[in-house]
This record gives structure tokens, C-alpha cells and sequence, in this order.
């Protein structure tokens, strides 16, 4: 687990003092190694190790009725749990509340406020740490077959999280950063009617052949502060100010992609939109 050795010495602490709670949430941003923390806790104890292959009402249930009739102990891993029903989150209720005596149910989230706050009450909630660009570099290192030095340096730029290093690897880096600089040069300046175009290349729903949108909003802020910070000392400082700008602007949409359901095209489109307007904003008053 990269990163993470924070969190496996709490978890040997719990588990060596037979202390490990009988429900518990694993924490972490998207692309995060959640299931391998519960295969961890499950091979740490000994235990049988079940993944549950979707997040649906009866799939929860058949696990509850399931971990009410064990004859060993059992982890189970619920992974993508953001991604639950209002149905499904409330039959977990009962389970999370007293769980059976040989079970330990693990959650995976990557947000809270994708659960219930009577589910969060009941659970010991496991915060997973923000990879450092370090840890990245060096994991995306270990991808390589041969050197690949631009695929490393961009994944310890944009990348947070392995998963997010495991799709920059399938989207292809040097592409991918070369379509963010265009966009970065062009989306000021280009016609209005071609901004909306920016997103064909974006993978809208799972378009395994286009960029993940949110690394693109990642490397898009990334680029306009690398912009101001290549500024030379005695540069405008109202181009400064702009640059910085729009970078806030790109980070505030990318708040946004945390909402389960959340139309990407609108968000991005707006997200365009709103950067444009400041750098026109900034443009006018420096006339």
C-alpha cells in the first residue's frame, strides 16, 4: 500500500491487541488501495476474506444474513460503497450497529457524505494518507518496463493516488500532457463555440480511449501555476493575479467531481466559461 505506514502500524496495533473493530470505514481519495487495506486486515487475523461484487440492496442483505451464520471469521469488504443506495445503506444499519461476533465488515468510501451519519456513528473510520509526490514518482517508476522518465515526472505532478498513476499509464502521458498545455494556451483565446469542444477528448462516462476528466482539471490548474511560478520577478502582477485566478477557478470544479452523479459535461462546460471570465475580467481592467 503506498504511503501508508501510518496506517498499517495502527492496524497491527488494533489487531495485535485484539482491539479491531467489527465495523469500520477505509477513508481515502479515489484511486486509493481501500480493498487492499481490508485484504490486509483479513490476512493480518487469519481470516476468510470476502469482497462483495456490487454494492446492491440484496447483495447487502444476503452479506448480513451471511455473517449472522459463520463458522469462521470473516472479513468482508464492501468496496465503491459511496456508490450505495438509500435502500442498501439502510439495511446496513442493523449489521453496523452489533455486528455478528465473527465478522469484521469494512466499508470502502471516498467521501463521507456519501453514507448515512447513523452508519458513520457506528464505524471506526480509517483515514487513508495523501500519497506524497515521492511515494508517486516512485510507484510509477515501478510501472515502467523500460525508463520512462516524462511518464514519471507528470504522474508526480498530477497524480494523487495509484489508481490515478495506473490511468495516466493507459491514457498515455506525454499526449495527455501536451493536450492539457494546448488547452491551458487556447482556452482564453480561442472562438467561444470551439470551448465546448475541449470535452470530446474527455472521458465523459467510460470512454477507456479518452482522459479521465478529473486528472485533466488536476493537470489544468497544475499548468496555470507552473505558468505564474516560471514568471520572471518584475513580471505584470495582474497577469500573476489572473494565472492564479484561474487556477482557484479549476479548483473549485474539481471540489465538484467528489458529488456522486454529477453531469461532467455541464460542470466542465461552466468550469471553461468561468475561466475564461476572469481572464477577461482581469484583460478589461488592465485596459
Amino acid at each position: 500500500m503506498v504511503g501508508q505506514n501510518d496506517l498499517i502500524k495502527e492496524l497491527d496495533r488494533l489487531i495485535g491487541d485484539d482491539m479491531f473493530p467489527r465495523f469500520s470505514i477505509v477513508l481515502g481519495e479515489r484511486g486509493m488501495e481501500h480493498e487492499d487495506v481490508a485484504h490486509y486486515v483479513a490476512d493480518k487475523m487469519d481470516a476468510l476474506y470476502l469482497v462483495l461484487q456490487d454494492v446492491k440492496v440484496d447483495t447487502i442483505r444476503q452479506m448480513i444474513k451471511q455473517a449472522y451464520s459463520l463458522h469462521e471469521t470473516t472479513v468482508f469488504c464492501i468496496p465503491h460503497a459511496d456508490d450505495m443506495s438509500v435502500n442498501a445503506k439502510n439495511a446496513m444499519l442493523k449489521v453496523a450497529e452489533e455486528a455478528p461476533n465473527r465478522a469484521y465488515i469494512i466499508m470502502c468510501l471516498e467521501d463521507l457524505s456519501n453514507t448515512l451519519a447513523t452508519i458513520q456513528s457506528r464505524a471506526q473510520i480509517f483515514r487513508m494518507d495523501r500519497c506524497k509526490p515521492d511515494d508517486i514518482k516512485e510507484f510509477a517508476s515501478s510501472l515502467c518496463v523500460t525508463p520512462d522518465t516524462e511518464f514519471v515526472k507528470v504522474a508526480g505532478e498530477v497524480c494523487r493516488t495509484p489508481g490515478e498513476v495506473y490511468m495516466l499509464s493507459k491514457m498515455g502521458a506525454t499526449n495527455f500532457h501536451r493536450y492539457v498545455e494546448w488547452v491551458a494556451d487556447n482556452l482564453t483565446t480561442m472562438p467561444s463555440a470551439d470551448i465546448f469542444k475541449i470535452s470530446d477528448k474527455l472521458a465523459l462516462k467510460d470512454e477507456e480511449d479518452k482522459y479521465d476528466c478529473k486528472l485533466f482539471l488536476i493537470a489544468l490548474q497544475n499548468e496555470y501555476m507552473k505558468r505564474v511560478c516560471k514568471m520572471p520577478i518584475g513580471e505584470d502582477a495582474c497577469t500573476k493575479y489572473c494565472m492564479c485566478e484561474m487556477a482557484r477557478v479549476v479548483g473549485q470544479y474539481l471540489q465538484d467531481f467528489r458529488v456522486k452523479g454529477i453531469n461532467k459535461a455541464m460542470l466542465l462546460n461552466q468550469c471553461y466559461l468561468d475561466v475564461r471570465k476572469v481572464w477577461k475580467s482581469t484583460k478589461s481592467n488592465n485596459t
